[in-house]
């Protein structure tokens, strides 16, 4: 069973990063979530004066919070209006999402969504999350961030080997920090450890900085993390990479082996999108996703997402709609047979 739980996990991984555009149609919205495709109404949207408030539900400094920044900035200039982040974490990602639903669906309260973390917080029965898949129209996606298990530079664990050795010379006895339970990083961690026939004891923090402060600190002995989160602490030679989790190496970090490369076919990232509630009008997220398109293409934006190690994936409101559900199919029964195993 668990081998076949890896091989599900790792076609649902590839699925995540695997998606294209070339076969999508025109409409701006999936006919899933939205009536035929209608000629595009002209729509005084954003209405000059007005804020844009932006929930991102993770914590100030991580990856997600740092490249939405970025791209908020991006987005004022090319729609005229300021754009409020405002920071709501917790729940792995939960409590952010929640407010976002709350909202009025007129565009003015956008929110990021990063999978596979909001499809647990629904999909997970013992969450009790008030939104489901109804309630959230996509936008557009900007990051597909791989995961990487990684230790502190002075460890002693140089290579995934030394890792699983560690390991199992010390069952359920290896800290692993991850940024919240059931989150991406989670998911990838046990995906390695059903692998490689090993146990990890996990330590889940609420986002992606204060578990990179936690293997500063020498408080866990690794973590998984996206390839993202901490690149300034790699560049400073403070962290150490073991192993990414893409088919190639990344063109942002050529020296960090991947996974197969180690021996272990798998391939899992964090896919890191924009929402709105659902009911919000076609015609106002087809302007949102054409600003983030616009503000992803920018010099500026690119050269910033370069230093933060991030790679940039835009899918417009159909794709990244296909995505999602496309996703959600494959993680759903996943998700079950993990929760299973945890009782």
């Amino acid at each position: 069973m668990n081998r076949l739980i890896v091989s599900l996990l790792a076609g649902a991984a590839a699925m995540s990063v695997l998606v294209t555009s070339s076969t999508q149609p025109a409409s701006p919205l999936s006919p899933t979530h939205s009536q035929a495709a209608a000629p595009v109404k002209k729509v005084d949207f954003p209405e000059k004066g007005r804020t844009i408030t932006f929930i991102i539900n993770q914590t100030a400094g991580g990856p997600t919070d740092l490249a939405f920044r970025v791209l908020a900035a991006a987005m004022e200039k090319d729609l005229g209006v300021p754009i409020a982040i405002v920071n709501k974490p917790g729940a792995t990602g939960q409590v952010g999402t929640t407010e976002l639903v709350r909202s009025k669906p007129d565009g003015y309260t956008i929110g990021n969504t990063n999978l596979p973390s909001t499809l647990n917080n629904y999909l997970e029965p013992a969450r009790k999350a008030v939104f489901g898949r109804k309630d959230l129209q996509q936008v557009a996606n900007q990051v597909v961030d791989p995961e990487c298990l990684m230790v502190r530079a002075d460890s002693p664990i140089k290579s995934l080997k030394d890792l699983v050795a560690a390991a199992k010379a010390n069952p359920d006895g290896l800290k692993v920090g991850t940024s919240g339970l059931l989150g991406n990083n989670h998911l990838a961690a046990v995906h390695f450890q059903k692998a490689a026939g090993i146990r990890f004891r996990f330590v889940h923090f609420e986002g992606g900085a204060p578990a990179m402060n936690a293997i500063l600190g020498g408080h866990v002995d690794a973590v998984d993390l996206t390839a993202g989160t901490p690149t300034a602490h790699f560049r400073s030679g403070a962290i150490r990479y073991l192993a990414i989790m893409e088919k190639e190496p990344s063109p942002l970090f050529p020296d960090v082996p991947t996974f197969e490369s180690q021996g272990y076919k798998m391939y899992f990232a964090s896919s890191r999108g924009i929402s709105v509630r659902a009911g919000t009008p076609p015609e106002v997220v087809e302007i949102l996703a054409s600003a983030v398109k616009r503000a992803m293409e920018s010099d500026v934006v690119k050269k910033k997402m370069e230093e933060l190690g991030l790679v940039q994936r835009y899918m417009g409101p159909v794709e990244y709609t296909k995505y999602w559900d496309e996703l959600e199919a494959k993680t759903k029964p996943l998700l079950e047979e993990l929760l299973k195993e945890q009782k």
